[in-house]
């Protein structure tokens, strides 16, 4: 009886739970949203998005996956140095901008189908299997902090700017001195608790996914760029082509060396004819001189074109001579006083600079200003200092502003301010004298005007005082012009932004930085800080074949002795060649054996001595070595070398032939970066100095076009009951 009683219990107490269950369940349904059923069959699903060319259907989960990518990449920055002489200054700038701009790294966020199929395109230019190699991804551990590309300043951007042209230089550095790639987590409570204070992180420290995720994108990233340009390439590399040039690149010679100085040869060699002369000068006459004309067929880098040039005048003075009379204007003991005071306000600033003997990896502790007793000398110098800098600028924005003004009514038909011509040389003087009488200024600007013979690069580069002086650009025109770095040497400057010499979509992205005819330059200043200038062009003349002999005669002379000075050096070679394997030793009559390693030629490899005089000279060398001693079933070799540039020919037996990769994935990586820099090179216009990396069309900037890349891959948009009727028959995507 006592079992039934409690069965019955048991059977009620279950009664009662599901009776209550289905009561809470109603009361859910009750306030459930009607539309539930519908909201959850419309959740993000796979459906066809669109197809590309061949019929190939893309689907809405792929080009979701290419857009989660750019918000991933979004979240990275790196560290820009904007200021080559203080490594402290540097901007933080966006990953994607500084690939791409603002402009085109938003229209691809827009348009996340454009993006996914450049990935798509660079698999058939067989990068994006080579590029995971770079980071050793074929461990598949998946396991970013393993590959390096994170925590040692990464691989990656130091693959991307040979191919985008334009290195980002970091004010922080790894150990080997690349960039870091970093994200910002916004704080939003600092010290006021209404700024933004974006405090850079380590993608190490995010989670291990996220990081995964993160490496992913930057691999894709990287294909995409090496992608595009592979694709602007004039004449696409070979296979061979780039086996040759890895052999060359990739590998270190050992040699056993003669040289045979060919400058003696110029003794014996017959004065030249002036048709001879004519003949040399018909020859070059529109070439320009220097090693940057160098090729099979004009090995010595002859050129008598004659440059670009200019007319000028400037205004300068000297920040020195302004300091002298800032600091006669107070007594010692009234600067002592303004910077005690100061100090007393704000003794941060005078702090003083960390030992340069202080190890870098050192953790940084903060340090306290020592008592003002212990720094008065430089307390008063760097107020003294403060209120020159103060001074320097206005006495330039006074100048520059009269200048300004006086340009706008000379470009209207106005008589100037000064009731002088405003071209002339009297204007400047009657300048210069308004700011010597001003009593806040009682400087006299130094005058100088050059209306002789116009000055082309080797003239200005040459001259005592241009050659010293450099023009700081502002960040935004220099980011527009894919400058490498805000700053260039006066010389190049004024060659190369004066308005007569630039294309028309250079203009529109210089700015400001254009030199007119009369128009004012920006401030300029020399290495040192003191000299402050401002200089107005007067006249261009736009470059031009040489025609008058002449002028040049004694040039033409040299230069034809130099080549038959050059054949005779040759002709002792050959004859040492023969005799070398006829006797099969190497010995060349009146020349010393020395036995020496060739590396490729690098910015930071040593030129062997015996190899010399010139960074030129070893790079015409190591081209002559590749290509007369990687062919050929001989073991050792032998070969004249021929190096003009150094005024030399010698002699040489490959002893030894070593690859420098230590790894097929280091081999892979180099042959990816060789191709992109080959394209580089077919892409990049010679009408702008390679010094600034200025180029009329960033390279691969019609490939990385949206409507470019649409167009090409031919895609048709899908949308509406097409998706969901097509999706149907799209196949399954196997791609990893």
């Amino acid at each position: 009886m006592s079992d039934l009683k409690e069965t019955t219990e048991g059977g009620s107490s279950r009664i009662k739970f599901w009776g209550g269950a289905v009561i809470v369940l109603m009361i859910i349904l009750m306030f459930m949203p009607w539309n539930i059923g519908q909201r959850l069959h419309n959740q993000p699903h796979s459906v066809l998005s669109g197809t590309a060319s061949g019929g190939r259907k893309v689907m809405s989960d792929e080009v979701r996956a290419a857009a989660n990518s750019l918000e991933g990449l979004e979240s990275l920055y790196v560290s820009i140095q904007t200021d080559p002489t203080n490594l402290e200054h540097a901007e933080d700038v966006p990953l994607l901008t500084a690939l791409w701009g603002q402009e085109r790294a938003a229209e691809m966020k827009r348009h996340p189908e454009a993006y996914f199929l450049l990935v798509e395109e660079s698999k058939k230019f067989g990068l994006g299997e080579s590029q995971r190699t770079l980071g050793s991804v074929d461990r598949d551990a998946q396991d970013p902090r393993q590959t390096g590309i994170f925590n040692s300043g990464t691989v990656y951007i130091r693959e991307l700017h040979p191919i985008y042209g334009s290195p980002l230089y970091s004010a922080q550095h790894g150990e080997l001195g690349v960039p870091q790639i970093y994200t910002h987590v916004f704080r939003p409570y600092i010290q006021n608790g209404t700024s933004l204070v974006p405090e850079r992180r380590s993608v190490t420290t995010l989670p291990l996914l996220e990081q995964q995720s993160l490496y992913l994108s930057l691999r894709d990233l990287l294909s995409v760029q090496a992608a595009a340009s592979l694709s602007q390439a004039a004449v696409k590399p070979s296979t061979l082509l780039i086996d040759q040039l890895m052999a060359r690149a990739g590998q270190k010679f050992t040699l056993n060396v003669a040289s045979i100085d060919a400058r003696p040869f110029t003794d014996s060699v017959s004065l030249p004819t002036d048709a001879e002369l004519k003949a040399q000068l018909e020859k070059y006459a529109n070439t320009p001189s220097g090693p940057q004309s160098v090729s099979t067929e004009n090995p010595f880098g002859f050129g008598y074109q004659i440059g670009d040039s200019v007319k000028f005048q400037m205004l300068s003075f000297s920040r020195a001579a302004v300091r002298a009379v800032v600091e006669a204007e107070k007594t010692q003991y009234d600067w002592e006083v303004e910077a005690r005071m100061a100090y007393a306000r704000d003794p941060k600033p005078f702090k003083p600079a960390p030992s340069a003997t202080q190890p870098t990896t050192a953790p940084s502790k903060p340090e306290e200003v020592p008592p003002f007793d212990q720094i008065k000398a430089d307390a008063v110098k760097l107020i003294i200092d403060k209120a020159t800098d103060a001074r320097v600028n206005e006495i330039s924005r006074k100048l520059y502003s009269t200048l300004s003004l006086d340009y706008q009514a000379w470009l209207t038909a106005q008589p100037s301010s000064l009731g002088v011509s405003f071209e002339s040389v009297d204007y400047l003087n009657k300048l210069a004298s308004i700011i010597q009488s001003d009593p806040r200024f009682n400087v006299l600007p130094a005058v100088r005007s050059e209306q002789g013979k116009a000055m082309d690069l080797d003239a200005l580069s040459l001259d005592p005082q241009l050659s010293r002086m450099i023009f700081r650009f502002q960040l935004n025109t220099a980011r527009q012009l894919g400058l490498q770095m805000p700053i260039a040497p006066a010389p190049q400057y004024i060659l190369r932004f004066a308005k007569p010499f630039m294309s028309k979509q250079n203009i529109e992205k210089a700015g400001s930085a254009v030199l007119e005819m009369y128009k004012p330059s920006e401030t300029m200043s020399d290495f040192d800080g003191d000299l402050v200038a401002i200089l107005r062009l007067t006249a261009a003349e736009k470059a031009h074949a040489a025609t008058d002999l002449e002028p040049i005669r004694a040039r033409l002379v040299a230069d034809l002795n130099r080549i038959h000075a050059q054949e005779k050096a040759m002709s002792k070679a050959f004859a040492a060649i023969e005799a070398i394997k006829a006797t099969g030793k190497f010995e060349v009559a009146g020349s010393a054996v020395s036995t020496v390693t060739v590396l490729p030629p690098q910015r930071d490899v040593p030129i062997p001595p015996e190899l010399g005089p010139t960074a030129d000279a070893y790079r015409q060398f190591h081209d002559e070595v590749g290509r007369n001693l990687l062919s050929g079933s001989a073991e050792q070799p032998v070969a004249a070398i021929n190096v003009p540039l150094g005024q030399r020919v010698f002699v040489v037996q490959r002893t030894g032939l070593e690859p420098m990769w230590t790894s097929a994935e280091e081999l892979s990586a180099n042959r990816v970066g060789l191709m992109a820099r080959i394209a580089e090179n077919m892409t990049l216009p010679k009408s702008i100095s390679p010094q600034f990396g200025v180029s009329e069309k960033p390279v691969g900037s019609e490939w990385l076009d949206v409507d470019s890349i649409l167009a090409r891959n031919e895609w048709v948009s899908v949308s509406g009951k097409e998706k969901d009727a097509d999706a149907a028959d799209a196949p399954a995507d196997t791609r990893k």
